[in-house]
């Protein structure tokens, strides 16, 4: 289940996002629009602002550099998460090919991350190790 924020186009013309993953694509309208999760760096890149944002009179380039933060902070818990369910070794915890499954990463975490990002980043601790 995806977060959603309201947004709005920077002109009258409707600006096109697409999720990083290029697994969703979404029109924000010149009136605020419910934009799932997925699609808001997409819309803060393309000079949309988000309700929240307008309120606290951010700009999309500050909106954009708080939610690589808060990316990077997630992605730096899940690593970690990751490091301790392998060297754990639980067999319930990890998949065929010793990976930590995502639901597991999920309930721990709190966000079930994609499959993408996992493998990513189990590649980056592989390749440290």
């Amino acid at each position: 289940m995806h977060k959603y924020k309201e947004f709005k186009a920077p002109t009258n013309e409707p600006v096109r996002c697409i999720s990083d993953d290029l697994n969703m694509i979404d029109w924000v309208y010149p009136t605020w629009t419910n934009t799932p999760e997925p699609l808001w760096k997409s819309a803060y890149s393309q000079g949309c602002i988000s309700k929240d944002i307008a309120m606290i009179g951010a700009d999309p380039e500050q909106a954009i550099a708080a939610m690589k933060a808060k990316e990077k902070a997630y992605e730096a818990r899940l690593k970690e998460v990751m490091i301790e369910l392998m060297d754990d070794g639980e067999p319930e915890n990890l998949d065929a090919q010793g990976r930590p499954k995502v639901n597991i990463l999920g309930d721990i975490v709190g966000t079930i991350p994609t499959a993408s990002l996992r493998n990513r980043l189990f590649t980056e601790i592989t390749n440290d190790r």
